[in-house]
């Protein structure tokens, strides 16, 4: 069960309004980028450079985000596929000092019938100078770009190259298209979600996602971060969810209590609770509940996190397992004294299948690697073979 809470910009193409003339070849290109991909006529790859000129169609976008807006009416385009290296570099140099300006964007589909998401637009340079947007690499998706006059609404023509960059998603620097540091983008690990604050009633306002731990994370900074950080903060007097939690002091009509709401995607089964900077004075406990809203949930985990044992303080580990990836997971924490810490869940996908030596597949080179992780595996007793 997926809950999307993201505004995205999507602009509908008319499927007749742009046209491109690649003067190397002598010939004008097709005028629509209709089509999933886009005519082959107009694609682009790593290290092309040729000399262009945009034609008299009219379009029915117009580069507003950093140019002229509406007054613009002609129009050059064309498009690659990301081979999942690196970000790409598009760059127009106008000549005769015409007044470039450029913009790419990622396809969704056919992109005059799905449209497609605005990326980053140039019209820095003024005239005669050369304009350079950076569109992504994500392996397979489509990008396409647009160059338009914008002096006026005539044409314009200059020398277009593109540029495939290296891959970069080990500098620690967020560069060539990463939506994050090393992470999202055009580097295979996903960035962690964002830092939320958790809640004082029972939440109706998605914290986080929760995802299953996959390959391309294994051994990567980004393996404990499948879902967001949520700063947990007790709040008096909160009410106590119903039903009650089965573990733990329950004492009295409400609690020092807090909430958070994931949405658990891609076969999340079990999961387990990793926190940081623990604040508290008493046994703090966690609860976890399933159900598709506050008035009809269903415990289906409950445990103590940190226990009071004398003057010493014991952090537990936390899990829970048969989750149901088709509805929310809350998760409620209480103590009966106020409490903090930073809590982030990791998702994992439910018992694997092959769990029968006498029968179990063989591995593949395709495999993750365990061993990245540090971990130690023990084959069963009765496994005599020699690896």
């Amino acid at each position: 069960m997926n809950f999307i809470n993201t505004k995205i910009r999507i602009i509908i193409l008319s499927c007749s309004f742009l046209v491109w003339s690649q003067m190397s070849q002598a010939q004008s290109l097709v005028s629509t980028p209709c089509g999933n991909p886009p005519p082959a006529a107009n694609e682009w790859t790593d290290g092309d450079c040729s000399a262009v000129t945009t034609t008299g169609f009219t379009n029915s976008f117009n580069i507003s985000a950093c140019g002229p807006g509406s007054t613009v009416t002609i129009d050059g385009w064309g498009w690659y596929t990301g081979t999942g290296g690196g970000s790409n570099d598009i760059t127009f140099t106008p000549s005769g000092g015409g007044d470039a300006v450029i913009q790419v964007f990622e396809s969704t589909g056919d992109p005059c019938v799905q449209g497609f998401l605005l990326g980053e637009c140039s019209d820095a340079a003024g005239a005669g100078g050369a304009e350079t947007v950076t569109g992504g690499g994500t392996a397979g998706t489509v990008y396409i770009f647009i160059v338009e006059n914008a002096a006026s609404s005539g044409s314009i023509s200059g020398t277009l190259c593109m540029t495939e960059n290296p891959a970069s998603c080990s500098d620690g620097i967020q560069n060539n298209g990463e939506a994050g540091i090393d992470c999202g983008g055009t580097c295979p690990a996903p960035c962690p979600p964002p830092t939320t604050n958790s809640q004082s009633t029972c939440p109706t306002v998605i914290n986080s996602t929760l995802d299953t731990v996959t390959c391309n994370i294994v051994g990567t900074p980004f393996f404990n971060t499948t879902s967001g950080l949520v700063n947990f903060a007790s709040s008096a007097n909160t009410p106590w969810p119903s039903p009650k939690p089965t573990c733990g002091t329950t004492n009295g009509p409400n609690t020092d209590g807090a909430w958070a709401l994931y949405d658990p995607i891609h076969g999340v089964s079990v999961a387990s609770l990793d926190v940081n900077n623990t604040l508290g004075s008493a046994d703090i406990s966690v609860a976890f509940y399933q159900g598709t809203g506050c008035g009809g949930l269903v415990q289906v985990g409950c445990d103590l996190l940190l226990v009071r044992s004398g003057p010493n303080f014991i952090l537990q580990s936390v899990n829970v397992a048969g989750i149901n990836d088709a509805e929310p997971l809350y998760v409620f924490v209480w103590s009966s004294k106020p409490f903090s810490f930073e809590g982030q869940l990791q998702g994992f996908p439910g018992p694997a299948v092959n769990d029968d030596c006498s029968s179990a597949l063989p591995a593949t080179l395709d495999g993750c690697n365990v061993a990245a992780t540090g971990a130690s595996f023990m084959p069963p007793s009765n496994f005599s073979q020699t690896i």
